[in-house]
This record gives C-alpha cells, structure tokens and sequence, in this order.
C-alpha cells in the first residue's frame, strides 16, 4: 500500500518549518537511507532520508513551501508493482495535540539499561535547537551523521567477543563450515545478506540467523538444527554482560516510580542480563520493522507503553540513534555519556547529559 512521507521534527519544540528542495521527482525509485528532501527552520537545515524502498508517486508538498507543519504528508512513495496513487491534498496537518497524561510517566530506557527521570512539566521551557559557533544555520547531512567519530562502546566489545565465541564453538563442533573463515569474513557474509534482504537490514537476529544458515549449505550441510545452534551460542555470549555498579540501584529506584522500558537495536536479552523484572516491556527493531533512529521504532514504543511522546524521556549513548531519533520523534531525551566522548557537532546538544545512571535521579 501507498506509504506516506511525513514532515519531520528537527526539535521537540519544532510545529513547522520550510521544505526548502526535493532531492527526487516523480517517478524515481529511491532506497532507504537515500537523501530525498532538505528542510529548513529558522535554525537548522536537515536532508531528510527515506525511511522504506519504493518509487516516489506523488510530491504532495512543493520544494519552497514554507509553513508545512510537522507531521503533515509531503509526499506517497509506492511499493513494488503498485501503480495506483491516491492524490493527496497539500493542505499541511496541524501537529496533534498532547493527551491526557497518564497517571505514572513511561520513560524509555536504552538497550544498555540507561533510565529516564521525570518529564518536565508542560509549562517548562522545552530545549531549544542549538545554533552553530558562527551564529548561523546548522545543517545536519546523514553522511556527516554516519562518519562522525563515536567510539567503539562497550555493547560493541561485547559483540565482538559474541563473534569470537561463535567461532571458536563452530570450528571445534562444525569445522567445515568455518573452514578458513575469520570474525571478519564472517561479518562479510552478514553484510551480504543484508545487501540481498533490505527490507530486513533492521532486523540482526535475522542477519545472523540467515548469514549462518547459508553458510551451513555452503559447507554442505544438511537442513538441521546447526544454524539454531550457533545462534544460541552468539545470544548466549552477546548477553553475558557486566553491569556498571551505578546501573541496579538506578533501575530499582526508577521502577519505584516510573514505568521502564527498553530499546534496542540488537540482539539484546533482559531476560539473560538479569534485568527483565525491571523493565514493564522491550521493545527491539525486530519487532517494531525498523531500528533507531527511525521513527516506527519510536511510535512503537510509544502505542506500547500507551503514552504520548512528550510524557516519555529517551536515555541512550548513542547521539544519533537515541537522541536525535528520539528528539525527533517529539520524546526528552537524554545522552548517558560514560567515557567523556565529544558531542558530534552536526547535531544540537543535548538538554542534559549524565556520566551514570545514579545522575537521572
């Protein structure tokens, strides 16, 4: 069916802004992750990206339009095969307002067991978008996101040692498979599954799961139960995590007061770190059919939890994918930085940002 293209948040306390040029027409087939638009406040100029595959069917709002509020349809993107486009009026959707808010807050904690604090009351003053040194407009390009300098956390050490673990069991139980194969290689193998499923590129459990599976065939295995195996094994791994000393006591105070949930891009298990008791729910890119910072992965969290976005504050280490997704997607965020790393420049800062868990409270 059509999917809609909705104006985005460049902030929380952003209603509406100027969709200055369209990168595509109609007619073009374009990819997630390509640049389709650039739109502009009176303090930021961002390229947007498409959020799905699919050829652009009809461009709803004119590039120069100023005044387009958030979450107003700028455009229809077409799936494969279909030829039918709805025509869609560029009368722009006013942005709806907040619910009711509801009895106990539902903050959003990362993958990493980060917690969140209290939402500021409404009548608070909410973060304003940051202008660059030069006084002028900041404009935030996704290449410039993907190649800012973030050093390798923890949960990445984690992942690699998983990898190392997985094979290491697989060439002493399945040597033929992984006959001159490295972590490297093997990360390959991965990637090139995703190159061939990206509708899937979100989903890691399924990368790995169909990366081991045709590399059993290729080895001339039969179908069986190798491949669940293996993976077991990496999940085994990936989840035998040491919490930082400040992260229980954190987590248990919160939960005295708020309602906690968890979301992760990855592979991650409450349940195996210990921690499920804490958390009312987990939301992961798997199920949600979309990983930070795209906004269903939010939106999912939010009908879960049954709260607006403005009663939900974010905690994450990444500043991308958690708190510029979730800024954009109308949530608080704040950016747990452990280990004194320097906030990327093509972003607005942060409204807060702590070095432990213990600091939310």
């Amino acid at each position: 069916m059509p999917i809609p293209v909705l104006m985005p948040a460049l902030s929380p306390t952003m209603t509406e802004g100027k969709l200055a040029k369209w990168h595509v027409k109609v007619g073009d087939v374009v990819k997630a992750g390509q640049v389709i638009c650039e739109i502009e406040t009176d303090k930021a100029t961002m390229e947007v990206e498409a959020v799905d595959e699919g050829k652009i069917g009809q461009i709803v709002v004119p590039e120069g339009t100023d005044g387009v509020k958030v979450n107003a349809v700028i455009a229809v993107l077409l799936e494969e095969g279909e030829t039918d486009v709805p025509k869609v009026t560029a009368a722009p959707t006013a942005t709806p307002a907040p619910a009711k808010p509801a009895p106990a807050a539902a903050p959003a904690a990362a993958a990493t067991a980060p917690a969140p604090k209290p939402a500021a009351p409404a009548s608070a003053p909410a973060p304003q978008p940051a202008a660059s040194p030069s006084g002028g407009r900041i404009f935030a390009s996704p290449l410039a996101k993907r190649i800012a300098a973030m050093p390798q956390n923890e949960l990445l050490q984690r992942q690699k040692a998983a990898e190392a673990a997985l094979l290491s069991w697989l060439g002493e139980h399945h040597p033929r498979a992984v006959r001159g194969l490295t972590v490297d290689s093997m990360r390959n193998l991965r990637a090139g599954v995703a190159e061939r499923f990206p509708q899937k590129g979100h989903d890691l459990t399924f990368l790995r799961r169909q990366a081991l599976a045709e590399m059993f065939a290729a080895a001339g295995y039969r179908e069986g139960p190798a491949a669940d195996d293996a993976f077991e094994i990496f999940l085994r791994e990936r989840n035998r995590v040491e919490l930082y000393a400040d992260v229980l006591p954190a987590l248990t105070r919160l939960r005295a007061k708020y309602r906690l949930f968890a979301l992760s891009n990855g592979n991650a298990d409450l349940e195996r770190c210990g921690i499920a008791e804490l958390f009312d729910g987990h939301i992961t890119a798997s199920a949600a059919g979309a990983a930070k910072p795209d906004a269903r992965i939010f939106a999912h969290l939010l009908r879960t939890a049954g709260v607006p976005p403005i009663e939900m504050l974010h905690v994450g280490d990444d500043p991308l994918a958690d708190v510029v997704g979730a800024t954009q997607a109308g949530m608080q965020a704040i950016w747990l930085n452990r280990d004194a790393r320097t906030w990327p420049e093509q972003f607005a800062p942060p409204a807060r940002t702590v070095t432990t868990l213990a600091d939310i409270l």
